[in-house]
Order: structure tokens, then sequence, then C-alpha cells
């Protein structure tokens, strides 16, 4: 059974979940915060290591070098960042095992290459999410999937696997394989026969525009819910001009007006795929990313209720700029190709693949 949870809602649940564990929590984010969001969960998970219930929690080096959005060594932050290194220090002293994933390397040359999976098992409960424990991620728009049974099981199949430093298969309808997941999000969208409907921030490359705006030339109808302004500044350098592309190509682009976080497709109305993944080749070159998919019919129609009606009666459509500098299409072959550079250099050493948009390609179909 699964259950699609929105925003607050997905907040109190989990909350609330944690609060009633009564044998073990498993917790994977890429970051965690000693916040007031950090320090409410700090809190319930030391009551419940007092009860005896095992805990394990894995993070994401990320926090060594970036809090709330900001360099470690900002004035700013500095006090938090102390306060987060104490509040993990503080959960091995209580007995709760902490693994940290995905060291920054040397000069921190590793930094883009994050272990960007958020996975929470509670007792026979798992969720797959786009939350991190902060503040800031709390106040953004997102939403996550809670489940039982043997998909429950499944996303705790991936937690084991990563805590014992394993690559093992994956298991039902998740899927952490990089090849695997591109080809399976690529492949699903080119068999969409009426509608594609996609929520994320970052879908801005030169793999997933083209595929995007072929499928709307074909008739099909494709929905972008995305935010105007992200988290990560340099998108709005290319952002204008990737959504003239869209638009220009029949593609229905709307801008949520504050952060949006979460990850999310519906093909055809029957097919729903979810996870930690946005949609762009960063995700599958260099991060470690989990999606699920389903074609469960009340999770369909839960996430096309819940999110993508919802966020588009909040949405306004996107605008065509008349004017694009050379600046943005420059930045935009610079991004795409430092991507690819960064990701053969410090990326996913298995598998290799070819992407079938060259910058060449994209630049000679671009209406």
């Amino acid at each position: 059974m699964f259950k699609v949870l929105v925003d607050k809602d997905f907040i109190n649940d989990f909350l609330s979940t944690l609060k009633k564990a009564k044998h073990h929590i498993e917790l994977q984010f890429m970051t965690f915060e000693a916040d007031n969001a950090g320090k409410v969960v700090e809190k319930i998970l030391l009551k419940k290591a007092k009860e005896g219930v095992r805990i394990r929690i894995l993070i994401d080096r990320f926090s060594d070098f970036m809090i709330s959005e900001k360099y470690r060594g900002h004035p700013s932050v500095r006090e938090e960042y102390e306060q987060t290194k104490q509040m993990f220090k503080n959960f091995e002293k209580k007995g709760i095992a902490v693994k940290w994933t995905a060291p920054l390397g040397l000069l921190n040359l590793g930094i883009l290459r994050r272990n960007h999976k958020k996975i929470i098992c509670i007792d026979n409960h798992s969720y797959l999410c786009g939350f991190n424990i902060s503040d800031h991620n709390f106040a953004w728009h997102d939403f996550g999937v809670k489940m039982d049974g043997k998909d429950a099981a499944d996303i705790m199949h991936d937690f084991d696997s990563t805590w014992d430093g394993m690559q093992r298969p994956d298991r039902g309808n998740v899927i952490t394989n990089p090849k695997r997941m591109r080809d399976f999000i690529t492949n699903r969208i080119k068999r969409a026969e009426e509608e594609i409907l996609i929520t994320s921030a970052f879908v801005y490359d030169v793999h997933m525009l083209p595929l995007l705006a072929r499928q709307a030339r074909k008739g099909v109808k494709v929905v972008l819910v995305t935010p105007k302004k992200t988290s990560i500044k340099t998108y709005k350098w290319v952002r204008q001009f990737s959504t003239n592309y869209l638009l220009e190509n029949g593609v229905h682009v709307h801008w949520y007006p504050k952060m949006l976080h979460s990850k999310g497709i519906l093909i055809d109305r029957k097919l729903a795929i979810f996870g930690s993944s946005n949609y762009g080749e960063h995700s599958h070159l260099s991060t470690k990313e989990i999606i699920m998919h389903s074609r469960d019919k009340d999770l369909v129609k839960q996430l096309h209720k819940k999110v993508f009606l919802k966020d588009l009666k909040k949405s306004k459509p996107a605008t065509m700029t008349p004017k694009i500098h050379l600046r943005e299409m420059l930045l935009l072959s610079l991004f795409h190709g430092g991507i690819k550079v960064y990701g053969k250099i410090y990326g996913h050493p298995k598998p290799k693949y070819k992407s079938e948009m060259t910058l060449k390609k994209f630049w000679k179909n671009w209406k």
C-alpha cells in the first residue's frame, strides 16, 4: 500500500511514525543539520535509542562542505556547522550507529559526486522522498511516498547494501543502477502515447530537453512543473533559454512560485516514477540515486491529485523571452560539457554509456 504525503503532511507523518518505532530505524539523507528541524529529529532519536530501538544513520559528506546552502566557513553558519558535528558525535556516544558516504576527496574535488538518496525505514514502513533534515529543506515544496509490505522491504534492501558497502542487485521496482535508471526513464518517456507529467527543479540538459520536445512534437501532451527560481543559482543562466526551447516545441512549462524540490513522473496516468533522482545527466553520471516505479492505480491517482493537479493550480504558465543571449547558449554548453567531463573523471566507474544527444546534434536540431 502506498500513501503520498506532501510538505507538512510528510513531515508530520514521518515524525509520528518515528515516535512510534519499536524495533528499528534506518535513515539515509544527503544532509542532516543541527538546526530547528534537525534538533526535533535528534531529540526523538535519542529517546528511541534509550528505549533500545536499533538506529542506523547514513549521511553524505556534503555537510563537511556546505551547511544551510552556504559554505561551512561562512560566518552565518559556523555555529550550526559545529553543532551538526557535535550532534553526530552525541549520536554515536548514545549507541546510534552512523556511517558517512561519498568522501569529498583531495581538495574537495569530489564535491559533485554525492550520495543523493533519501530513505527512511521504520519497523514495517519505508519512505522514499526528496526531503533532507534541515529547516530550508522542510520549507521547500516536496513530497514523499510511504509504503509497506514487499515494496518497503525492497527499499530496506538498498539501505542494507549501502550500509554494508556493497552494490547488490536491485530488487522489485527499485532502481539504483545509473545506466538502468537512465535507460528506464528515457524509454518510458519515449513510449508515452498520450501524456507525460514531470515535476522537477533540474531538467535542463541536452539529453532531457530534446527528448521532451520530440514527444511534444509527436502529439503527446508534455507538462513540466518546475520552480522559476532554484536553490542552485547557476541554473538561472540556462533556465530561460531552456524554457524557450521547450515552449517552442510544444511543451507546457509551468513555473511554481517557490522552491520546488519534488521529483516525479506520470506516464499516461498509468506509470509512476519517483525517488531522489532529478532527470538530468548529473544525476546519472556522478551521484548515487534511488527511484521506484509502479503501476499501482491508487498510487498513480494520489500522485496526480495531490501533487500534479495542486501544483498546476498554484503555478503560472512560463513565458517566452524574445531575446536569448549568446551567454545562455554558451553556459548550457559549458554546463553539459562540464558534467560529462566530471562524470568521466569522478563519476560512476561503471557502467559507461554514451548519450544519444550530443551538443553538436542539439544545436543543429534546435528550432
